[in-house]
């Protein structure tokens, strides 16, 4: 993905005269701004909606996704964990600003003749290969160094997520609902179909989202319908020791149905056209070729005559959405049926925030064959033969 990218922004420059042509082009095309300080969420992009939200989204995508996590638990030690992350923010950090500069790149080569004002391109994600043609068009092999890094980062990111639902499925769906253990080959055979029936779900679905706008978007989009209850569920459980599995479970579906319609009728809006949002002046005065001008649509989601305003809302707001719908409602839940006591939820379960202020019951030591546990009203000793019989019951 580096190579790919860094490649193109080299090029890209050179062939420009060097960064200042590439600054002076985006400065007076109206491409480098402040930041927006506008608090309204109907702001596609503002400061607060970059910062606040997509720190959230980053903290479910970092710390709560199964991904994520199924990388962390590959890890020898915490230590090592946090290292891996580091290096996953440093590595994230650097592809943004590269890709932000091919951006740049992007709109300085074509300032005076956009591509999809003349057609051709179709889609905003058309624009970087049409730049890699006519950038690396000339050196055999480049472009396909740019193709390579593209598949790399999809395949990765696509093995990562098949392998993840595999492990899902196998989990969650499976072990359950079926007392019958597999031996090490079923289990290969269960994920292997697992990973055969998702991945053609997500190629059938190239077809559906081709038609549903920028890609970037959409994944942010439809992402956050389950990363804000994921996080949701997770806030609840180190947070809050009063939550119990009924009202983890009602805030977590009350979530993700929210979630789910706003994004269902904001993405129905775009696919339809009458959700558009505001583009900045293009120019077509200097191509060099016949075409058609494509007629820009100026509709914004700032109208407040539009209908349904909720579906305007920035989608970078998604995620904590999900957050502040799934945590309030698991509470009220909770305390309507029956909370837990705090003091029995084990104190390693909540983050040291909140543990400091609950007392947990007495417990010496890890469990350990031998070892005694003080808890109240019974004195209970674990012995290794017990323990290997699966009838045995505690000795109290």
């Amino acid at each position: 993905m580096f190579g790919a990218m860094i490649l193109i922004a080299i090029k890209g420059t050179w062939n420009l005269g060097g960064i200042g042509e590439v600054l002076r082009r985006n400065w007076s095309g109206q491409r480098i701004e402040g930041p927006v300080f506008d608090p309204n969420p109907l702001t596609r992009h503002t400061i607060w909606s970059l910062i606040i939200g997509g720190c959230v989204y980053l903290l479910q995508n970092s710390g709560i996704d199964q991904n994520m996590l199924q990388r962390y638990m590959s890890l020898p030690t915490l230590k090592d964990g946090r290292k891996a992350l580091w290096g996953f923010f440093f590595g994230l950090s650097g592809i943004v600003l590269i890709c932000s500069y091919c951006g740049m790149i992007l709109y300085a080569t074509y300032y005076k003749c956009d591509p999809l004002t003349t057609g051709l391109a179709k889609q905003k994600d058309q624009l970087l290969p049409l730049l890699v043609v006519e950038v690396l068009g000339d050196f055999p092999g480049l472009p396909g160094i740019f193709i390579a890094g593209i598949f790399s980062a999809a395949l990765s990111s696509l093995s990562t997520g098949l392998n993840a639902m595999a492990a899902v499925v196998l989990e969650d769906f499976y072990k359950p609902f079926f007392k019958r253990s597999l031996t090490n080959k079923q289990t290969l055979y269960v994920m292997r179909i697992t990973v055969i029936i998702f991945g053609t779900i997500c190629l059938g679905m190239v077809y559906v989202i081709e038609k549903l706008g920028t890609v970037l978007q959409l994944t942010l989009s439809m992402g956050a319908v389950a990363s804000g209850p994921s996080l949701g569920l997770s806030t609840m459980g180190v947070f809050l020791p009063w939550v119990n599995a009924k009202g983890a479970l009602a805030g977590s579906i009350t979530s993700l149905i929210s979630l789910s319609w706003i994004c269902y009728g904001a993405q129905s809006m775009i696919a339809a056209g009458t959700l558009t949002f505001q583009h900045k002046p293009v120019s077509t005065e200097e191509c060099n070729y016949h075409f058609m001008p494509k007629p820009w649509n100026t509709t914004t989601i700032f109208d407040s005559s539009q209908e349904f305003s909720i579906y305007r809302v920035s989608y970078l707001w998604y995620t904590m959405i999900g957050v502040l719908i799934a945590v309030p409602v698991g509470l009220v839940v909770s305390f309507l049926t029956t909370p837990l006591d705090p003091n029995d939820v084990d104190p390693k379960l909540l983050t040291p925030l909140v543990r400091k202020f609950f007392k947990p019951k007495k417990c010496t030591d890890e469990t350990k064959y031998g070892e005694t546990f003080d808890l109240p009203m019974q004195k209970t000793v674990i012995t290794k033969e017990e323990s290997t019989n699966e009838d045995a019951h505690m000795v109290t």
